[in-house]
């Protein structure tokens, strides 16, 4: 099954550079299309301890605007074996938006979920988000359009 060894060897990576991040003179890590500082990527890291997984070192959150509404896409899901996620021009604040995707993906690698075309999502049981899958707007290939 695609995804658990890509879970496990994450881990590894994780506790890897966190130890090397607690060195003295460690500046922080380089993960494309970002330079993560030290204390940033070890307080993610701290999830582990937990039984989390670090999803904020795994993946990467953008989100921008467009016109009055803000979008976002993630870039790190393909890794697990699974499409990334685009949320496409919503009204919604920029934390709801980021912390959707957060969850969402969380979700998705933690439980290994395919979210699938025609499908619904939600956080409850009354929440029914439409899944679109089709050519990605700011991500390569296709991608999840969820509808939030």
């Amino acid at each position: 099954m695609k995804g658990e060894n890509e879970k496990v060897q994450s881990l590894i990576y994780t506790k890897f550079a966190t130890a090397l991040l607690k060195l003295p003179n460690a500046i922080g890590i380089y993960q494309n299309p970002l330079v993560i500082p030290p204390s940033h990527y070890i307080e993610g890291a701290e999830h582990i301890k937990n039984g989390e997984l670090p999803i904020l070192n795994w993946i990467y959150f953008g989100i921008y605007r467009n016109e009055n509404k803000i979008s976002g896409y993630t870039i790190g899901l393909n890794y697990f074996g699974k499409d990334e996620i685009e949320v496409l021009s919503v009204e919604k604040s920029w934390e709801d938006l980021y912390w959707f995707m957060v969850n969402i993906s969380d979700y998705i690698v933690t439980s290994d979920v395919i979210l699938r075309h025609g499908e619904t999502i939600g956080f409850t049981a009354e929440e029914k988000l439409k899944i679109v899958r089709s050519e990605g707007v700011m991500v390569e290939g296709e991608s999840v359009k969820i509808e939030f």
